[in-house]
Formats: structure tokens, sequence, C-alpha cells
């Protein structure tokens, strides 16, 4: 029988887009009266996934949107000082509905793209889609996941890299485009990163903009680089935790283990500037292992909710 909170999942995601909607008119208050309003909005729409239990990828989704995206927009609009003060109605709206904008006052930034360009970008991306399923059924199918798990993990994280972490994005940027959202680009091939700094430079950008912007430089920025880089990444971590715990119904501390690692790696290369072809390539191969290695982690999490490793990973 299927779950009923699954429905109301889908309504209580409609319910919040149509509440941060309407907090139009409450961005036009004073600030004391307009932060009062927005610090409790914000509160409720992290809590909204502890009270609707629908399945676990569905409550995960809704985590990401309404207690994710929703909030990361709020603090946006806490420490933009009066620049709501003169958009449009419409710039609104599009900033309420758009999961990709983060940062607004970036966002109106970004330079304009052809047409031509972006759908190229889409079809590119698409292709990427597609290759990254026929991969990943093409596995699944061979009878071959469960022969090595180190073998399992690198197909299927090529995989989901084609058709999520690049590909995905890729075609998301191109369609957004072409609907009219002049989007920042979500990737810049991050599988070509040089060092995990570089890695994430390239890699889901938009999040990377907002934290950024209102974790990293609030916390020290570039006089304490750091100290800044890895309290931004445990920050993150813990929102994953709590994505994750929705997903596997516990905390497993996967998550976090995983974002503090890539913090270290970050904070480790962050001023670091290979030069010549020989540097770049054992960088860009370095980047690729460690990603690997660590992405077992990520992996581990997920395969503690619906699964995902075959013979059930490594971790318990």
């Amino acid at each position: 029988m299927s779950n009923p909170w699954n429905i109301m999942a889908a309504v209580a995601l409609l319910v919040a887009l149509a509440a941060f909607v309407s907090l139009w008119r409450v961005v036009h208050w004073h600030a004391g009266p307009r932060r009062v309003v927005l610090l409790s909005a914000l509160v409720a729409f992290v809590l909204v996934p502890l009270v609707v239990p629908a399945d676990p990828v569905l409550r995960c989704v809704l985590t990401i949107l309404v207690a994710g995206v929703l909030p990361a927009k709020i603090v946006d609009i806490l420490r933009s000082g009066e620049h709501w003060q003169s958009q449009s109605w419409g710039r609104w709206v599009e900033f309420s509905l758009n999961p990709i904008i983060l940062v607004h006052r970036r966002h109106i930034l970004e330079p304009r793209r052809s047409r031509a360009a972006s759908a190229r970008l889409l079809w590119i991306g698409l292709a990427q889609v597609v290759a990254g399923h026929v991969i990943g059924a093409a596995w699944v199918g061979s009878g071959w996941t469960t022969a090595s798990f180190w073998l399992d993990h690198a197909v299927k994280l090529v995989a989901v890299y084609l058709t999520t972490f690049n590909g995905g994005m890729l075609l998301t940027t191109g369609l957004l485009r072409l609907l009219g959202s002049n989007v920042l680009d979500l990737v810049r091939s991050p599988g070509l990163a040089r060092t995990p700094a570089d890695f994430w430079r390239r890699y889901n950008r938009n999040a990377g903009q907002f934290l950024g912007e209102h974790v990293f430089m609030p916390l020290g920025g570039h006089r304490a680089p750091s100290r800044a880089i890895l309290l931004t990444f445990v920050i993150n971590g813990l929102f994953h935790e709590y994505v994750g715990a929705m997903l596997a119904g516990r905390v497993t501390g996967y998550l976090l283990a995983f974002f503090v690692l890539q913090g270290l790696g970050v904070a480790l290369t962050f001023r670091a500037r290979l030069r010549g072809s020989v540097a770049h390539s054992v960088g860009i191969v370095s980047t690729l292992v460690f990603n690997y290695l660590t992405t077992i982690l990520f992996f581990e999490a997920v395969d503690a909710g619906p699964g995902w490793y075959a013979d059930g990973g490594l971790l318990p």
C-alpha cells in the first residue's frame, strides 16, 4: 500500500513555495520586523521534513528543497541589505521558484548567453545523462556488481557523474537559460579539476557561490582561509547529514566525514597553482583518486537508506 504521506510531501512543497512567494511584502518592511518574520519562516522550513514522514527518497527531496534551498534564500535576503527594495515582482517570483538561484544580487550580474549556446549545453548534458543511464543499467544487469566492491563503486561513480554531477547539471543549466532564467554555470568540467580546491570551484557552483558569500567570507574568508574553509565544509556536512537522516532514517556520520575530508583537501590546496602539463596531469589524476576514495563515504550514506552497493558496502 502506498504511503499517504507521499501526497502530503508534494502538498508541503507547494505550500512552502507559496509561503515563500508571499514573503514579497515582508522583504519591504523595516529591518526589525522583516528579520523576525524571515527568521521564523526559516525555522519553519527547516522543520517541515520532520513532520512529513514520506517515503525516504521523497522526504530527501523535500529536505533539500524546503529545508535547504528556501532557508538559503532567506539567508541571502537577510544579508542583502536593501537589495530587494529596487527589484521587481517578476524577479522575486523567479528567485522564489528557481532552486538554482541562491545569491540574487550575483545572479542578475550574469552575462547574457545566446540561445544557441544554451541549446548546445542542454544537448551535451542530455547526451551525458543518457550515457550515464546506459552505463548504469548495463552494469546492474551484467551480474558483475558483486565481483568487486571497488569496481562496483567506480562504475556507479562514473554513471552518477554523467547523469547527475555533470551531465544533469549541464542539462539543467541549458534548459533554465532557454526558459529565460540566466543562471550561472552550475559546473565547469569538475572531472578535470587539478586539486580538491579546483574541484569545488568547478562543481555545484550555485551552492559554492552561496557558501562563499554567506559562510566562508563571514567566517574569515581570505584573512583566515583554512579555518573558514573547514568550518564551511563542516556546516555543509551537517546539512547533508540532515538530508541523509531523512533518506536512511538515522544519522550515519558518513556525510559529515566526507565533507570534513573534502574540506581538509580544499584547505591544503586552496592556494596551489600547478604549472606545466606534467603537473596538470598529476593533479587531475590525484584529484580523481582522492574523490574516488572519499565518495565511498558519500555513497555509503545512500546505501544506508534505499541501497547503493550490490554487496552492502564496506561500512555498517
